[in-house]
């Protein structure tokens, strides 16, 4: 029991932490406390694929593009799991393949990145990361 009160806690200031970071715009620190603080979030968590996609995106932002590849296929593989909902499959994949041609620039990564936005504008709704 104290363990499990000692992780909320660290995860708790850890996300405070991050919380600071990216209201103050250093994605490079948001990125840095996003690898603090993965280890002490619980993956069982309802609302854990959102947290892998704000830390790709921060990670994007943040020029770390092998921690947001890392982020968003853990949200990939998670969503493809079955009796997971694919409905959100393609924001995920969208930021892998935006990681993917920031980190090498090609045609290649560009078409994959292209079909990958195409594929989140036939699904309903804005998110701010599209």
């Amino acid at each position: 029991m104290l363990t499990a009160g000692a992780l909320c806690a660290a995860a708790f200031a850890a996300i405070k932490t991050l919380n600071g970071a990216v209201v103050r715009g250093d994605f490079r620190a948001t990125t840095a406390e996003a690898a603090q603080a993965w280890p002490t979030l619980d993956k069982t968590r309802a609302d854990i694929n959102m947290i892998r996609r704000e830390f790709s995106f921060a990670a994007i932002l943040g020029s770390d593009f092998i921690a947001a590849e890392n982020y968003a296929q853990a949200a990939i593989q998670h969503q493809s799991q079955p009796g997971v909902s694919t409905y959100r499959l393609e924001l995920p994949n969208e930021l892998l393949r935006l990681a993917q041609h920031k980190a090498a620039p090609g045609s290649a990564t560009r078409e994959a990145l292209f079909k990958a936005v195409c594929d989140r504008m036939r699904l309903p709704g804005v998110d701010n990361i599209s």
